[in-house]
């Protein structure tokens, strides 16, 4: 049975500590001798908070400083592993209730909200891997689409989901926002909220939109029916 060495820095545990209690009750958990699940996950938030602007970079920086050497070979096959994004997404479930149960709700003094869930939808895209395939762009140029999600902040506990990954099938340059919103299903814009509970999606645009606001009810089939989703200006 593979092991997983957990840092010796009592921050890091500390840290680090809710993935472990959450992995052991994960699905999809596998006993990989190359890289463990545990291993795989703890360079995945090593990342995000890393200051490496490359892969290769990353993976040098964290073998430097005495975690497990990975090779790109192995992370490029463990990022494409549909087993491991079943096991990642079930950690994320089992851990969000118990990270936003330490925040305090920040419309709890708002009596008119009690029984809405209120939900904040915005992407974010960076540019295509070095390895990214060209395609071919509407002026005739082979270009990398850069690569886009979309994410749900979750505004009375900071608690955020992944929606789902922009449109990569090359008819659009970038996915709006809205497009990826609308395209969703009831379940996934509900992130999980319990039946009966009502829903609020604001999407914040950038300064200069015409429509300050604008109201998508459910009976047009644009959100669940006890969803609903407004665009909201930005006036800083």
């Amino acid at each position: 049975m593979a092991l997983y060495n957990s840092p010796t820095s009592p921050l890091f545990q500390r840290f680090f500590q809710p993935v472990v209690d959450a992995y052991s009750r994960s699905e999809k958990a596998y006993d990989c001798q190359e890289l463990t699940d545990l291993d795989f996950l703890e360079m995945g938030i090593n990342r995000c908070v890393s200051a490496a602007s490359t892969g290769r970079d990353f993976l040098q920086h964290h073998g430097d400083h005495g975690r497990k050497e990975v090779d790109t070979s192995l992370l490029c096959k463990a990022l494409q592993s549909e087993r491991r994004l079943a096991n990642l997404c079930s950690v994320n479930k089992l851990i969000t209730p118990l990270l936003t149960a330490r925040v305090e709700d920040a419309f709890a003094s708002i009596p008119e909200l009690d029984g809405f869930a209120i939900y904040a939808g915005d992407g974010h895209y960076h540019a295509g891997a070095a390895h990214d395939e060209k395609r071919e762009s509407s002026s005739g140029l082979m270009i990398k689409l850069a690569t886009g999600h979309f994410f749900l902040l979750n505004l009375r506990n900071h608690g955020i989901s992944h929606l789902t990954m922009a449109d990569q099938s090359g008819t659009r340059k970038k996915e709006h926002d809205m497009h990826a919103m609308k395209r969703s299903t009831f379940n996934e814009l509900r992130v999980g909220e319990p039946k009966g509970r009502k829903v609020i999606l604001a999407k914040v645009a950038p300064p200069g939109t015409k429509r300050e606001l604008t109201f998508h009810s459910g009976k047009k089939r644009r959100t669940p029916p006890d969803c609903i989703s407004y665009h909201l200006r930005n006036r800083t």
